[in-house]
């Protein structure tokens, strides 16, 4: 009977932990979106990317959830190249970023440094000027674009003149991006107020707004009022 409740609470306990360790995904943020890379235009980076930041305390299991590429009017997810599903038992550490090179390599020279990816795929060409990009809970393709809020998209964010924006209205205003320009979430990443334009601000691709990989120096945690390394 002894060896039976313990296995039975042992049970218990890990499907507790698996259960808190997939609500962490809740936290994780798009904290930067480019599609200004693939390309020749001098001064930008060789490939796309996709910069997540889990804000919470925890580390966030990204099993079955994807990221998806959707055009200015299109739907997300509406071709397998519009598609990146996260390997099982991908984490993201807490207050840490991950980054995603998307796409194909461009010819831009000169061209910008990106640090070193955490994950690499040729999928995803983005638009530079117009698009929206989601983090999805699921590992199959939406090729559809929900109303938001929206149960299976965790987050979302649109740009230019692209739709499907949250607070319905994208970033920079709704006026096209150029290719130099790259589309950051505000607060290190994590203003989140469910309104694309006023989350993130339209900054100049360079050195001192580089992407940030799992290497990066993370987010301090906030305690009440006071910030802990």
């Amino acid at each position: 009977m002894f060896q039976r409740l313990v296995r039975a609470s042992l049970a218990l306990t890990l499907v507790g932990v698996a259960a808190f360790a997939g609500a962490q995904k809740a936290n994780v943020k798009i904290s930067a979106a480019y599609g200004g890379g693939g390309g020749a235009t001098a001064n930008t980076y060789l490939k796309d990317y996709v910069e997540l930041l889990n804000t919470g305390t925890s580390s966030a299991d990204l099993t079955n959830t994807s990221i998806q590429y959707g055009s200015a009017t299109g739907n997300y997810g509406s071709s397998a190249s519009n598609i990146y599903a996260f390997p099982a038992s991908t984490t993201i550490p807490a207050k840490s970023y991950l980054l995603i090179a998307t796409g194909s390599v461009g010819t831009a020279s000169p061209s910008l440094t990106m640090p070193t990816p955490d994950i690499s795929t040729t999928n995803m060409n983005m638009s530079g000027t117009s698009g929206k990009v989601a983090f999805v809970d699921q590992a199959a393709a939406l090729n559809t674009k929900p109303s938001l809020p929206n149960a299976l998209i965790i987050d979302a964010v649109s740009w230019g003149a692209a739709d499907n924006a949250e607070g319905g209205a994208a970033t920079n205003g709704g006026a096209a991006l150029v290719a130099t320009q790259v589309n950051l979430r505000n607060n290190l990443g994590q203003t989140d107020t469910d309104n694309n334009n006023a989350d993130f601000t339209v900054a100049t691709a360079s050195a001192g707004n580089a992407p940030r990989n799992s290497s990066s120096t993370p987010v301090p945690v906030t305690v009440s009022s006071f910030m802990v390394d």
